[in-house]
């Protein structure tokens, strides 16, 4: 057997070690180990790691730069796993990384001959996307929808939800909410983003409920529409008339982008814009469930829409609240947060703004009518007492 090739070199921190030059049977060893040269391996274009905080990045690029790698890369022989993507100019790389794509980056960025890596070999592509998750889960935390991407590819290997919340650490509704965040629309996606301040950025649990919501029929979306009209106006939402003849898909994308857009212009906190969503993901289900999922749901049809009028008004009318007195309403809202407060003249304001809509439009159009006859009152009255014997 030929004598294995290595060349002496030297780390940034004066560390002298043998680097491989040539194949050894431990480049296919299962956890075989060694030093080797940066320029041999290639990034996974589809790795788990998609955001990098820059300030990290470059503080880990100076550790590196004077110290050398510290902690093994860990890389897979590329002839045994077939299903790493790379570029083009890297397509006769030898070793694909699994875990230490920033660190490869650093070595390379700072001129380190030679890094200590660690061999692994995979049966299958399951095995080395779950592996590479874990790997970057534990360097640095992935992003939450880094995450969700990774679950879903692994879903898609065979992967079961039991297996994931296993090895994420995650409760199951954690983990449906991960999955969730991949299903928004992209420019929803951007709020997701680490590095923008905490009021701007989407949260995992808010954005997890938006992406899962269902998607509405045509009628539904247009209700809903009507309903937040001035709320969305000039917020470059598509036209009703362009969502028309849109597929399932895009109605859902149109749908989320609504709401987050009333979540927005009326300043929802977070636990009223969880309410907010949730609201309407249940108002669609039962949608679903009373039309036996058919393509238009009776909720929207004009009589049940009139008796959900009627009902609105009933409630108001109707309610306790309308024989409160001044001082009660004092006493109720004494100690009430500023923020508390907020929501309540926000969800007032908009309910007023509503009820004004209403019956402006109710005004005219009794305009527009005449009395009913005493003698077809008498013949309506006769038929509903019919109908309650």
């Amino acid at each position: 057997m030929d004598k294995p090739v290595r060349k002496t070199v030297v780390l940034p921190d004066g560390e002298r070690v043998e680097r491989s030059e040539g194949f050894e049977p431990w480049w296919e060893t299962q956890n075989g180990t060694g030093f080797l040269d940066p320029h041999l391996f290639a990034p996974d274009l589809d790795q788990p790691r998609k955001v990098m905080n820059p300030a990290a990045l470059a503080e880990l690029h100076e550790s590196i730069k004077t110290r050398g790698v510290r902690n093994q890369i860990i890389l897979t022989p590329r002839k045994y796993a077939p299903w790493i993507r790379v570029a083009p100019e890297d397509a006769k790389l030898p070793f694909g990384i699994v875990s230490g794509h920033r660190r490869t980056t650093g070595a390379l960025a700072g001129a380190v001959s030679a890094v200590p890596v660690r061999i692994q070999i995979y049966p299958s592509e399951k095995e080395y996307r779950l592996d590479a998750s874990l790997h970057n889960k534990g360097a640095e935390g992935l992003t939450d929808i880094e995450e969700g991407w990774e679950i879903v590819r692994l879903q898609n290997l065979g992967c079961k939800i039991a297996e994931l919340c296993s090895a994420f650490g995650m409760a199951t509704p954690m983990l449906y909410a991960r999955i969730h965040l991949t299903r928004l629309h992209p420019d929803i996606q951007k709020y997701l983003d680490p590095q923008l301040p905490m009021k701007q950025r989407l949260g995992t649990v808010l954005g997890g409920t938006l992406g899962g919501i269902k998607a509405p029929t045509f009628e539904e979306f247009e209700g809903l529409y009507h309903t937040f009209a001035d709320t969305i106006k000039n917020a470059g939402l598509q036209t009703l008339a362009q969502l028309e003849d849109l597929d399932e898909n895009d109605l859902r994308f149109a749908l989320q982008k609504l709401l987050f857009v009333v979540i927005q212009r009326r300043g929802l906190s977070s636990a009223r814009a969880l309410e907010f969503v949730r609201e309407h993901s249940l108002k669609l289900e039962a949608a679903v469930r009373s039309s036996g999922g058919g393509p238009k749901t009776e909720q929207f049809q004009p009589r049940r829409r009139l008796e959900a009028l009627v009902t609105l008004q009933k409630a108001l009318t109707g309610s306790i609240i309308m024989d409160w007195k001044p001082e009660e309403c004092r006493r109720v809202i004494e100690y009430m947060s500023y923020e508390e407060l907020t929501d309540l003249i926000t969800g007032f304001q908009n309910g007023r703004t509503l009820i004004d809509k209403l019956l402006k439009l109710i005004e005219e159009k009794r305009a527009t009518k005449k009395p009913t006859s005493p003698s077809l009152l008498a013949l309506r009255n006769l038929g509903k007492t019919d109908k309650t014997a």
